[in-house]
């Protein structure tokens, strides 16, 4: 659910702004860290509609894991 259906669930009586920063009072307040999403967010998702998949996951996962090295060499460089 994002910040506009809440608002508009509230009749406008809570603006988007204001759930806006009520969202990032709670993450600063329970010390949460949010980062964008990956593979691994998505693969099981996908392997659950497509049980195909589920004998590529020690490939895939090996392969993210290389990406994402390479991309913390780059970052650290």
């Amino acid at each position: 659910m994002n910040a506009a259906r809440v608002s508009y669930y509230t009749a406008d009586s809570v603006k988007v702004h204001d759930v806006l920063s009520w969202e990032l009072l709670v993450l600063a307040h329970l010390n949460w860290e949010i980062t964008s999403p990956t593979g691994f967010d998505f693969f099981d998702h996908l392997s659950a509609r497509l049980p195909s998949l589920h004998t590529l996951r020690p490939a895939f996962t090996s392969v993210l894991h290389r990406i994402q090295r390479c991309r913390l060499l780059i970052y650290l460089g």
